[in-house]
């Protein structure tokens, strides 16, 4: 239970900061950066290192964390926004929803509820477009390098580091230019 716990504190601080750029967007594109990669890490560290402490001063209440823990990342991701673009978003492009997000007026869009249920697809979709931004800086950042760094210093695939020879070259014995010889060629044992 407390695995699961941490993992959906984790997802729900992503959720916060990432409706916050939403909602200070305002429907404009923002471009993720390293500094929000940064930012989502010390808030899952904040999160994380507070939990004991917040918990018990909530009593026990996970429910209350988990909210209080989503304003906090809403609040931190509406602040970044507005401190990174203070001129406002109007030089940003609009977002370039697909066709299937973007509210379109139709015979029932008088309906409250369907207003409601539009305006939340087209946020839900702007809020996915900062969170696949932000999964993909963390893929590769994480997966990518630490795979990268691995493989630069465990492998010599090329023999670069294990040749003795300042040249390179590699000494090969010469083949039999026999009629048989020729015919194996490219067959397995």
């Amino acid at each position: 239970m407390e695995t699961l716990s941490t993992i959906v504190l984790i997802m729900l601080t992503m959720v916060g900061y990432s409706s916050g750029i939403t909602m200070a967007s305002r429907g404009k594109t923002v471009p993720s950066a390293i500094i929000d990669l940064l930012i989502l890490v010390a808030l899952w560290t904040a999160a994380l290192m507070t939990r004991p402490t917040v918990l018990d001063m909530l009593g026990g209440s996970r429910i209350l964390l988990l909210l209080i823990w989503l304003l906090v990342g809403m609040f931190i991701g509406f602040v970044k926004t507005k401190i990174a673009y203070p001129r406002g978003l109007d030089h940003m492009p609009d977002t370039e929803l697909p066709e299937h997000a973007q509210v379109k007026e139709s015979a029932v869009s008088g309906n409250i509820f369907k207003r409601a249920w539009e305006g939340w697809k087209l946020f839900a979709a702007e809020m996915g477009h900062v969170q696949g931004a932000l999964f993909m800086g963390f893929f590769y950042f994480i997966v990518v390098t630490i795979f990268g760094l691995g493989a630069r210093m465990f492998t010599d695939p090329m023999a670069l580091k294990s040749t003795p020879s300042s040249s390179g070259w590699v000494a090969r014995k010469p083949l039999d230019s026999t009629l048989e010889q020729a015919l194996e060629q490219g067959q397995t044992d």
